[in-house]
């Protein structure tokens, strides 16, 4: 197993983690009632934070 199958083995073991349907490699874990929304650059092999943001009808908007 090469180095970024290990990494997209280990994405799949952090517990809540789901897509965002109709954005691509978006992301978001749930924490409570709070979300962590991040997208993942498989390129430069990084991540980036969109956003912390509560859970209510707005969440997901302007992704």
């Amino acid at each position: 197993m090469n180095e970024t199958e290990q990494r997209e083995k280990n994405y799949k073991k952090v517990p809540s983690l789901q897509t965002i349907k109709g954005v691509k490699n978006t992301y978001r874990v749930r924490m409570g009632n709070y979300r962590i929304i991040f997208k993942k650059n498989p390129s430069a092999e990084k991540i980036e934070i969109i956003g912390i943001r509560r859970r209510n009808e707005s969440t997901y908007k302007d992704l």
